[in-house]
């Protein structure tokens, strides 16, 4: 078995950044191998006979001995926001049999039982910390196909755990544009309190929002914030999942020691504003930067007719439209890479808003 780390704020796929081949800054590491063990055989379940004949499961635990990276060298590579402090632990084992691996990381994953991953974001040296109240992680699509029906929901693995919810709130804060593309397809939710701009409380067991579509090679920011209401020293786990549709695609566990809530503490239950777009733009842009062969653009007044060009950078009109359908898949894959504008024409009013789209190809 091999054990390797690698910087979570970088493109993981395989071997780099896990063989240290990648650096940052100062030549600083992205990655490298932790060690390597031999791995004993399982019996599976044995009888314990010293024990009243206790039928046991058989396992063994392997132990690396792994320096954890400083993360203040990461500052210059990824800023002094949470990206410098997370990283990712991936477990392999390896026996005669050839491995079904390729340079995608995800597909290892997926076509692999012999593959785990575990996240873990360093807050301090243990000697006087002030532990962040915002946590964050992507979440995405490493496939080849589109995502449609992306859930992100939190889940807790027991009934004591769930009782987080009565001590304090589970504040999401979406990059720009997931929750304009979420209100556009109807607020699909459980349980889910939106709270103007990008915030979202979860204040239920099993609450979510779905319905949101996540291109391949897409990659969004979600931020967690927990807000306590009341002070306690109890321990709670929960987990942040991304599924699509009933498929789980990734997550991330949270452990929350203690809360103690401060001056302005309180809770944000029915607490939720009129739905309405969250920027000052008329229509959403969808995936912008765009690597596939069209972009996606909604807009709320879905009966109006609508014309749609796309002008290069030179302000020439490449190509026009007409919807009336509230939305619209415009074609890209006849344009090179560089910065576009979008521009959406009422037809009626004549009133015009534009958008820079950036159009990046491998």
């Amino acid at each position: 078995m091999q054990a390797y780390w690698a910087h979570g704020s970088t493109a993981l796929a395989w071997q780099s950044p896990w063989d240290g081949s990648m650096t940052c800054g100062s030549g600083v590491k992205l990655g490298g191998k932790i060690g390597e063990m031999t791995l004993r055989r399982i019996n599976e379940d044995f009888v314990d006979f010293t024990h009243n004949n206790v039928v046991r499961k058989d396992y063994t635990i392997y132990e690396f001995s792994w320096k954890v990276p400083d993360p203040d060298q990461y500052k210059t590579c990824f800023g002094d926001g949470w990206e410098h402090r997370h990283f990712c632990i991936l477990a392999r084992m390896e026996d005669t049999n050839p491995m079904n691996e390729g340079s995608d990381l995800y597909a290892n994953i997926k076509n692999n039982n012999n593959i785990a991953l575990k996240n873990i974001s360093i807050f301090g040296d243990g000697k006087t910390v002030a532990p962040p109240t915002t946590e964050c992680v992507l979440f995405g699509n490493y496939g080849e196909d589109i995502m449609r029906d992306v859930h992100i929901r939190t889940t807790f693995p027991t009934d004591a755990d769930a009782e987080l919810l009565n001590y304090a709130d589970i504040n999401l804060r979406f990059e720009d544009g997931i929750i304009d593309q979420w209100q556009m397809k109807g607020e699909q939710s459980t349980d889910a309190i939106w709270q103007g701009g990008g915030d979202i409380v979860f204040n239920k067991p099993n609450a979510e929002i779905r319905g949101l579509t996540i291109h391949p090679k897409e990659y969004r920011q979600v931020c967690i914030n927990i807000i306590p209401r009341e002070d306690t020293d109890r321990t709670f786990e929960f987990d942040l999942v991304q599924t699509d549709g009933d498929r789980v695609i990734n997550g991330e566990r949270y452990v929350i020691n203690g809360l103690q809530r401060g001056a302005e503490g309180r809770s944000l239950k029915n607490n939720k504003q009129n739905s309405k777009f969250t920027s000052d733009k008329t229509f959403l842009l969808y995936p912008n930067p765009v690597d596939v062969d069209f972009v996606n653009l909604y807009w709320a007044d879905k009966n109006s007719s609508k014309t749609i060009k796309l002008i290069d950078s030179f302000g020439r009109e490449l190509s026009s439209f007409k919807s009336n359908s509230g939305s619209f898949q415009l074609p890209i894959a006849n344009y090179p890479s560089g910065t576009y504008f979008i521009q959406l024409i009422d037809d009626k009013t004549s009133g015009m808003d534009s958008q820079r789209l950036m159009i990046q190809k491998e």
